[in-house]
């Protein structure tokens, strides 16, 4: 078989379309890695509120106004916890969607049936929590090559249908980057401790294909739903609650605990 190539000036262009800039966008991945526990989920679930109502987004002043319709995969969390959390932080139920059955993503038959659900609700965020789960066991998640075989399906469907994906991810003892980063990731983040604030976390862009790199943002997190918001995001004291934990640079953080959990596979 003959090799192709695509000439680029016969590309159209598309510009990027951002549900929350510079870190979530249509038809790209957003890989939302931390240590078991420390908040990813009620992080994922404080930005699904926001978005659903067309909220102001952590670092912005005004939201768009405009609601967006977010699918959860909840492998470990109960419909009903979910909805109480997010229904006590005002969310736009109506424009919420929750899936707890088994589905193995790493199957293009599920992927299709995702496929056919995200068509019929109008999706336009995929929220996967967490990412093991849903792929059972047999990755090896220190092989980029199988990670990106795996999950191939689920991200050309993302790209296919211009649905925003973020894979919440446990993070990997003594890995120094995030899981997929060679071909299956648009954004990198990671969630850990703020060691000088209780309750309190960094969300850490460690690395990005799509969009400029922005400083660490910190938010107070609030575990016991029904509350009046999930997360408080800090604007004016972020810089200097990150200054400490950033310089020695993403991988080395100051007074991040070392990850003690391991996954199958």
């Amino acid at each position: 078989m003959a090799l192709s190539a695509f000439r680029l000036d016969q590309i159209e262009a598309r510009p990027l379309e951002w549900l929350w800039f510079p870190y979530i966008a249509r038809g790209k991945c957003t890989i939302v890695e931390g240590q078991p526990g420390v908040g990813k989920s009620t992080v994922a679930l404080d930005l699904v509120a926001r978005l659903s109502r067309g909220a102001a987004m952590p670092g912005e002043s005004e939201g768009s106004g405009k609601g967006v319709r977010s699918l959860i995969l909840a492998a470990d969390h109960d419909a009903a916890d979910v909805q109480s959390r997010l229904a006590g932080v005002g969310a736009d139920l109506s424009r919420v969607n929750v899936v707890t059955e088994p589905l193995r993503l790493v199957d293009a038959e599920a992927v299709g049936e995702l496929e056919e659900l995200i068509t019929r609700l109008g999706v336009d965020l995929l929220v996967v929590d967490s990412l093991p789960a849903w792929v059972g066991r047999g990755v090896r998640w220190r092989d980029e090559s199988q990670i990106r075989e795996a999950l191939r399906p689920l991200i050309e469907m993302a790209t296919r249908l211009r649905v925003a994906l973020v894979l919440l991810m446990p993070s990997l003892p003594g890995r120094g980057r995030s899981v997929g980063t060679c071909g299956v990731f648009s954004v990198a983040l990671e969630v850990v401790d703020h060691p000088s604030i209780a309750g309190a976390v960094l969300l850490v862009m460690t690395r990005s294909n799509i969009g400029p790199k922005r400083e660490a943002i910190v938010a107070r997190l609030w575990l016991d739903a029904p509350v009046l918001e999930l997360a408080k995001w800090f604007d004016a004291l972020e810089r200097e609650l990150s200054k400490p934990l950033l310089q020695s640079g993403v991988g080395g953080l100051a007074g991040w605990r070392e990850p003690t959990a391991t996954l199958a596979g």
